[in-house]
């Protein structure tokens, strides 16, 4: 029988290794509300070893007021041009 893996949350300076910015899409599913926004002042603010779970809990939604986000890293645009560009 198959074991999965054991989920593992990452630290802000591990997904700041992986890319610049990711999108924070509100968790109140019928806002539907995203923004884009880089991971280095969150790194600055917490510590590259502060987990990203605290970005989820202390975002707070433009649109709405909750609090609380999912995060999304950028779409993957292949090897030789890797993640997309910062929207901004």
């Amino acid at each position: 029988m198959k074991t999965s893996k054991p989920f593992v949350i990452q630290t802000l300076g591990q997904m700041h290794k992986q890319t610049t910015w990711c999108w924070l899409y509100c968790s109140e599913h019928q806002c539907g509300h995203r923004v884009a926004v880089t991971l280095a002042q969150f790194v600055i603010r917490w510590g590259p070893e502060a987990s990203s779970d605290r970005l989820r809990r202390s975002a707070v939604c433009g649109k709405c007021g909750r609090r609380g986000a999912i995060t999304m890293m950028p779409s993957w645009m292949g090897n030789e041009r890797g993640f997309a560009q910062f929207p901004g």
